[in-house]
């Protein structure tokens, strides 16, 4: 045998070695005594020395003395045996954690300050705890989560648990934020970091009407964000926040009209229209705009670069002369890009594969450094994404294509809550789990939700299971919603569950959102039927539920207006008229109204216009 074979003999004699005493070494149960009769027995140490391990050592004492009764303050602790260690690991990507439980020891680690997060709350949810949303004023107190109590634990298990989450970007949209406040969204981020949602995507200003700006709210959310190392995205809809004809008090038009868009013959004001970027002055201008927006904004990790919402593009000879949508809006990013690479190369930018631009360019290439939100917009809920309904088919050819020509990171801008279903009870959760699995072969590497606390309670099971799913496409989605709803209902947990499959099947192909079509009125009498039953049976368990009868009411009321809907669908189908349409839009709108604050329905949605629209009751 010569030299070389010999030595790797015995190096795979002595790995083999190696894993034979790491397998005995797991082969046993190990069990880390935390308390006992109310009496803390681990002492906590955070070996990570900075703002995220101290949260997460304050957060492993708060939630083990909720459990158990025990006092985990190092004052008290001085003498406990066993100990609950928090360290960065450099072995580690960012993301990931590792629970290694051994001689009296738990050993908490993560590759970086969210990883060391996600190994706390994994800790945690294996103890027993579960984090149902954001701790919101209208759920009563301790609702929004789940808590056990046992004045007794003890960690068991036979090996490491370790992960990271699958998919890159999770993220939650503020986008039109029209529930949100400071407060409410302090809570939001708590519970970001505890369903590892790791980016929040404020604007910068949406739709330029001052209501919503992330200057405004910059100081008081920033901190908590830094401290669970959650990603800072801000931007949106918004050339025209560098760009617009009010500018300078209005002489910016005056003195450069033809920076603005043309427009049937002549120069527009119009701030859907997007600016004459053929002009390289008026790119300049924005540019330079944009630049010193960034230069004061340090905390920004991820900047939304996108044109207006419903954006119309100059009409001069030289922008036509540049090509289609797609053309002029990837040339645009790819100069910003460039720009903003001088200035902090660090900084991410995002640009979209949206509306008339959802295909990618073929004239010009955007840079892989850009990330792309790819938003299916008019996505048909009655089918998958990847199924022939609807639009479906033309967001899945445009997917292809920018996997094709773009060679950066694709996310999904989802609309598994939509503004424009009015807080009607669309939920989701087998569905996205389909189309997230879906994505991942894509290659796709994010999701996001939008996110309004005013009807979390409507949502709320989309947005905790898309969580999980970010995480582990292939989770067992049965076994989250029955923990979910026994966490949520009590003892109700089984009718609760009934009534949100039934919700799931029935909502998204029958009601009266976009991209769904109107159904046979015998299937709408069936419909309803089912509806009913289920309404009575949360109905009566509401009435001998304790703690839980809020909850249940607040599901009544989701049924009621799937019910309410179905009534109207089936009247449309029936033939109705306009004016009995508009007199039962009327009657729901009225009775939303009587519900309002109860984080179930939004109050910006309960307008009758927008439910004339919805049901065709329109007057010419």
């Amino acid at each position: 045998m010569n030299r070389t074979v010999r030595h790797v003999t015995l190096l795979c004699l002595f790995g083999t070695l190696l894993l034979t005493a790491h397998d005995k070494v797991w082969a046993r149960e190990h069990r880390v005594p935390i308390a006992e009769q109310g009496e803390p027995l681990c002492h906590i140490v955070d070996k990570g020395g900075d703002a995220t391990s101290r949260l997460a050592a304050q957060e492993l004492r708060s939630y083990l003395g909720a459990i158990t009764g025990a006092d985990f303050s190092p004052s008290a602790t001085t003498s406990a045996r066993g100990r609950i260690v928090l360290r960065y690991d450099g072995g580690l990507e960012a993301e990931e954690w590792r629970i290694e439980p051994r001689k009296g020891t738990i050993t908490l680690r993560g590759g970086g300050p969210r990883g060391l997060l996600y190994a706390t709350y994994t800790l945690l949810e294996q103890l027993g705890c579960r984090w149902l949303a954001p701790d919101f004023e209208f759920y009563p107190e301790g609702k929004h989560e789940v808590v056990p109590h046992s004045p007794t634990l003890c960690y068991v298990a036979s090996a490491p648990t370790a992960g990271r989450p699958a998919l890159h970007y999770r993220k939650l949209y503020i986008e039109e934020g029209h529930s949100h406040t400071p407060q409410n969204t302090l809570a939001l981020i708590e519970w970001m970091a505890k369903l590892q949602y790791n980016t929040l995507v404020y604007p910068i200003d949406y739709q330029g009407k001052g209501r919503v700006r992330w200057d405004a709210v910059r100081q008081v959310l920033t901190p908590a964000l830094r401290e669970r190392g959650i990603v800072i995205e801000v931007g949106g809809h918004g050339y025209q926040n560098f760009l617009n004809a009010t500018m300078e008090q209005g002489q910016l038009f005056a003195d450069h009209p033809e920076w603005f868009a043309l427009a049937d013959g002549e120069r527009s004001r119009e701030q859907k229209r997007v600016f004459c970027t053929s002009s390289e002055e008026a790119t300049e201008y924005m540019i330079g705009r944009l630049l010193a927006y960034i230069e004061a904004h340090p905390e920004i990790d991820i900047f939304d670069f996108w044109p207006p919402d419903g954006a119309r593009w100059c009409e001069c000879e030289k922008c036509e002369a540049i090509g289609n949508d797609s053309d002029k809006h990837a040339l645009l990013v790819e100069k910003v890009a460039a720009r903003i690479a001088t200035l902090r190369p660090e900084l991410k930018i995002e640009c979209l594969g949206y509306s008339h631009y959802k295909n990618p360019s073929r004239k010009h290439t955007i840079n892989p450094r850009v990330l792309l939100d790819f938003c299916p917009i008019n996505q048909s809920f009655e089918g998958q994404i990847y199924e022939p309904f609807g639009s479906n088919p033309t967001y899945t050819s445009a997917l292809a294509e920018w996997r094709e020509c773009f060679g950066g990171e694709i996310s999904i801008y989802s609309y598994y809550r939509k503004y424009a279903w009015h807080s009607l009870p669309i939920l989701l959760p087998h569905y996205m789990q389909r189309d997230v699995q879906w994505y991942r072969e894509q290659g796709v590497s994010g999701i996001s939700i939008y996110c309004e606390p005013g009807d979390w309670g409507t949502y709320e099971v989309n947005l905790y299971t898309l969580g999980k799913l970010a995480q582990e496409p292939t989770a067992d989605v049965d076994l989250l919603l029955r923990e979910f709803t026994r966490g949520r209902y009590g003892t109700a947990g089984a009718t609760a569950l009934a009534a949100i499959e039934a919700i799931e099947e029935l909502a998204r192909v029958g009601c009266s959102i976009p991209g769904t079509r109107l159904k046979s009125a015998e299937w709408y009498t069936e419909a309803l039927v089912r509806v009913a039953h289920h309404r009575h049976e949360v109905s009566e368990a509401a009435e001998s539920e304790g703690a839980e009868r809020e909850a249940l009411e607040d599901l009544g009321l989701m049924l009621e207006f799937l019910g309410r809907d179905f009534e109207i669908q089936r009247r449309r189908a029936e033939g109705a008229t306009v004016e009995e349409r508009r007199e039962l839009a009327d009657g729901l709108v009225g009775w939303l109204r009587e519900h309002l604050d109860e984080g179930v329905f939004l109050n910006a949605k309960a307008r009758p216009a927008l439910f004339y629209k919805q049901y065709g009751a329109r007057l010419k």
